[in-house]
């Protein structure tokens, strides 16, 4: 009897094993897939003022056969005045 215990704990062991390995290839597959299906990819460095802030953007922007794109940069604002001047850096990921 409990031989056959163990059998069936090792068994739905096992069976949730298999599922969450199955789930994870399948994620990965996906994955790989939606990457081979890019229709461009744009490089950004620009900068332009606005008032006492400059503000300059570097990075790339991913555009996917699915309609949804990936920005990946750097966003700098430099704010001036007659006292002081601040440098912000931002790094953005959308």
């Amino acid at each position: 009897m409990r031989l056959e215990k163990i059998g069936i704990f090792a068994s739905i062991i096992a069976l949730i094993f298999t599922i969450t390995w199955s789930i994870f290839i399948y994620v990965a597959s996906s994955a790989d897939a939606f990457d081979a299906h890019i229709i461009g990819i744009w490089q950004y460095d620009y900068a332009y003022d606005s008032g006492n802030t400059k503000v300059k953007i570097f990075g790339t922007t991913e555009y996917f056969e699915a309609n949804s794109y990936n920005f990946t940069g750097e966003m700098n604002l430099f704010i001036q005045d007659d006292i002081d001047s601040i440098e912000l850096t931002y790094n953005v990921v959308l």
